[in-house]
């Protein structure tokens, strides 16, 4: 893998307030900072957490430097970055006051490759079933910065693919921390969009996140799927839907 560049939501600023949107909403969505040359050459790694402000539709207005990376190339691809970028509904709704706090995080070249799953071999031929116990958090946001999942990269059952309106589609595959028969799945959207002057930028966001939950039920095995879903209502749907027809790594019976 090459560069793992990661554009979030962290924290937000007491000060200021939202200012008024002009003109239609664009599509929501964190810019991928432009990973200068050089830096990737020599396996420069770094963060910048930058300041900004947002109007009503989640567009960044103002942007400057937090705290600094220690490298000021990286710290104005990171501003460049947070100046493209839009905040979704769900990220704005955390964010009271205007003014939110971005991390871009620079971390060099990539040496870690994803390991298979330790998928219980009692559970290669479940049933999927949608999960009546909650995953316990209201926002993908809230749910990434309790950081249940553990570090280690698992192979995604799932390859990348061309969504509708020419998005791209793809996702991460996770176990948790504290119960190795819980796993997750990421699944992200990007697309380009047009900027004010015409440009195209890439921008890609976590739409939805999905618990594989294993038990067993009158001596079956049985997966509840649990899905936290910031897509539009159609689109959570049919992303349901895909889920519950089972992982690739372990299909359901036969009907």
């Amino acid at each position: 893998m090459s560069a793992l560049i990661v554009g979030l939501v962290l924290a937000f600023s007491p000060a200021g307030g939202a200012s008024p949107a002009a003109g239609p909403c664009p599509v929501p969505g964190m810019a991928v900072p432009r990973y200068p040359a050089q830096r990737l050459i020599s396996d420069t790694a770094g963060k910048t957490i930058v300041l900004a402000r947002i109007d009503d539709c989640g567009r960044v207005v103002e942007a400057k430097v937090d705290t600094g990376s220690g490298y000021a190339d990286l710290d104005e691809a990171a501003l460049s970055a947070a100046n493209a970028s839009v905040l979704s509904p769900a990220q704005r709704a955390h964010v009271p006051t205007g003014w939110v706090k971005l991390p871009f995080s620079f971390a060099g070249i990539s040496r870690v490759s994803p390991v298979a799953p330790d998928w219980p071999s009692s559970h290669r031929r479940p049933r999927y079933l949608p999960d009546g116990e909650p995953i316990g958090f209201e926002t993908i946001q809230a749910l990434q910065d309790a950081k249940l999942m553990r570090s280690v990269l698992l192979k995604s059952p799932y390859g990348s693919a061309k969504g509708g309106k020419g998005a791209s589609v793809w996702t991460s595959f996770t176990q948790e921390e504290s119960n190795p028969r819980h796993f997750w799945l990421a699944y992200m959207v990007g697309t380009s969009v047009p900027d004010e002057t015409g440009t195209q930028r890439h921008v890609s966001e976590v739409v939805a996140m999905a618990r594989y939950r294993l038990v067993e039920e009158d001596g079956q095995p049985v997966v509840r799927l649990a899905l936290l879903c910031e897509a539009d209502g159609e689109d959570c749907a049919q992303i349901s839907t895909f889920l519950l027809e089972g992982l690739p790594i372990a299909k359901p019976p036969r009907r």
